[in-house]
């Protein structure tokens, strides 16, 4: 999907428990109205439970519920510009369905922090900046640096409330 070159052009992180739930999120976002079919499953509070994120390959229950959780307005409308509205796809079909558009600024910011936190292991690592080994930028010693970035761009939002202070205070 081309989420994936959007993703790779700001971090060389690829987890897929991060990478491949925010490309199912740019997948759905296009669809007529928000995702959240899964938003009613709690947010990890503790290290083991956020495990069972990290073992996922497509953990959209976690996804789902952070966004819902910080993007929590239901009018999460964006008011798309002509060009991208009436975009359709060959057949004529329109491709953007609606104009809601949940947990946009979230996936900004978070990779926009892992952007900078891989600027961090490049430095200290002595990494040649793009040019990490595929084995290394999947690598799961990147879990809590990944985290903690996601935490960072949560906590900047502004959002608060049990679940989210318990998912921030993760450690």
């Amino acid at each position: 999907m081309r989420f994936h070159i959007y993703w790779n052009s700001y971090t060389m992180f690829k987890g897929a428990w991060a990478m491949e739930g925010t490309a199912k999120w740019a997948e759905y976002v296009i669809g007529a109205g928000t995702r959240g079919t899964n938003a009613d499953i709690p947010l990890p509070s503790t290290m083991a439970q956020m495990d069972e994120v990290f073992a996922h390959s497509l953990p959209m229950w976690f996804w789902d519920r952070l966004i819902l959780l910080v993007d929590a307005s239901p009018d999460s409308i964006i008011h798309l510009p002509p060009s991208v509205a009436g975009l359709t796809y060959v057949d004529g079909t329109p491709i953007m369905k609606d104009n809601k558009f949940r947990g946009a600024a979230l996936i900004k910011a978070y990779l926009q922090a892992l952007d900078a936190e891989d600027d961090v292991v490049t430095a200290v690592n002595g990494l040649a900046q793009y040019r990490w080994a595929e084995s290394y930028q999947s690598n799961p010693i990147h879990r809590p640096r990944m985290l903690k970035a996601l935490q960072r761009a949560v906590r900047n939002t502004g959002a608060t409330g049990a679940e989210i202070d318990a998912f921030l205070a993760i450690q």
